[in-house]
C-alpha cells in the first residue's frame, strides 16, 4: 500500500517508498561514482521524500558519510528552490527575502530566523543611539560604530573568500564578508532603523551611499569615500567618470551580483554543482530580462 507521502506525489512514475529512498541514501558513500550519481539524481527527482530523510540521517552521521549527505541535501534543496528563486528575482525581488533564498544554496539548515534575528539586534542597537534630529553624518557615524566596532563586521579579500563570505548568512553569522555582502547587511540594518541607504554598484568594489549624504565603504569599516576618489575607482575599472547616482543598485542588482560572486568562488574551489546552479539562475534571469526589454 502506498504511504501518505507517496500519495502526495501525483504524476511521478514510478513512485518510490521511503525504504527505497533510504536505500539510495545509504549508497551515497558507494565506491562507484556512477552509483552515487544515479542515487543523487533519484533523490532530486523525489525531493519531497528525500529531503526530510536526508535531514534525519544527517543528525547521526560523521566523517565521509556526513559529507556525502550534506552534499546530497544541498543538491536536493538547491533543486527545489532554483525555480522559486528565479521567479523571485524576476517578479518581486526583495533584498532580504532573496538573500535568504540564496543562502539556502550553501546552507540547507533552513534557519533564516538566525539571520533575521541578527539584523534585528543590530538595528535595535542602532535605533537606541540615534538622536531625535536626524543628520546623515551622525547616522553614518553611528552605523559604522554599531556594525564595524560593536559587532566587528569586517571584510574578506576575494582571494581568501569562501562561499559563506559572499552571502548575507556569512556576514550575520560569522561577522565577515565580501564588499557586497557587507554592504547588503548595512543596507538592511539601515532600512530597519530608517536610514536611507542605497547600494553603489561600483565595478570591482561595492559601496553604499546615504541618499542625503556621502558614499561609504562598509568593507573598510564605513570609511567615507571622498568625491575625488570615485572617478579614480571607476578609471581603475576601465569606466569613464559617472555621476554616483547612475551606479545605484536595485535589490535585483545586488542579488544577481551575489550569485555571480558565488559562481566565481565556487568555480575556484572546485564546487561545480554550486557554480553551475548559480550560473544557471543568473542566465535565466538575464535572458528573461533581455526578452522583456526587447518587447
Amino acid at each position: 500500500m502506498a504511504s501518505e507521502r507517496e500519495k502526495l506525489l501525483p504524476g511521478r512514475s514510478p513512485l518510490v517508498s521511503e525504504s527505497q529512498v533510504e536505500a539510495m541514501i545509504s549508497l551515497l558513500t558507494d565506491d562507484s561514482p556512477m552509483v552515487v550519481s544515479r542515487c543523487r539524481k533519484a533523490l532530486r527527482a523525489h525531493a519531497e521524500i528525500a529531503e526530510p530523510l536526508l535531514r534525519e540521517r544527517l543528525a547521526g552521521t560523521t566523517g565521509a558519510e556526513q559529507t556525502a549527505i550534506v552534499a546530497a541535501l544541498l543538491d536536493v534543496v538547491g533543486t527545489k528552490i532554483e525555480e522559486p528563486l528565479v521567479q523571485h528575482l524576476l517578479h518581486a525581488p526583495a533584498l532580504e527575502a532573496g538573500s535568504l533564498l540564496i543562502g539556502r544554496l550553501i546552507d540547507p539548515s533552513e534557519n533564516p530566523g538566525q539571520v533575521t534575528a541578527a539584523l534585528d539586534a543590530m538595528a535595535d542597537q542602532l535605533a537606541a543611539e540615534l538622536p531625535m534630529v536626524r543628520d546623515p553624518r551622525v547616522e553614518l557615524d553611528l552605523l559604522s560604530d554599531v556594525l564595524a566596532r560593536q559587532n566587528a563586521l569586517s571584510g574578506t579579500v576575494v582571494e581568501r573568500a569562501d562561499h559563506w563570505d559572499a552571502v548575507l548568512h556569512g556576514v550575520t553569522l560569522r561577522q565577515r564578508g565580501l564588499p557586497l555582502a557587507l554592504s547588503m547587511t548595512w543596507v538592511l540594518v539601515g532600512r530597519r532603523a530608517g536610514i536611507p541607504l542605497v547600494g553603489v554598484n561600483l565595478p570591482g568594489h561595492f559601496l553604499v551611499r546615504h541618499t542625503h549624504g556621502p558614499v561609504i565603504d562598509p568593507f573598510h569599516a564605513g570609511r567615507v569615500v571622498q568625491p575625488p576618489q570615485l572617478p579614480e575607482l571607476l578609471a581603475r575599472a576601465g569606466y569613464p567618470p559617472l555621476e554616483v547616482k547612475l551606479l545605484d543598485a536595485t535589490d535585483r542588482d545586488m542579488l544577481v551580483r551575489t550569485l555571480r560572486n558565488l559562481v566565481l568562488i565556487a568555480a575556484r574551489r572546485g564546487e561545480r554543482e554550486l557554480a553551475g546552479r548559480c550560473a544557471r539562475i543568473v542566465d535565466r534571469v538575464t535572458r528573461a530580462q533581455g526578452q522583456g526589454a526587447a518587447r
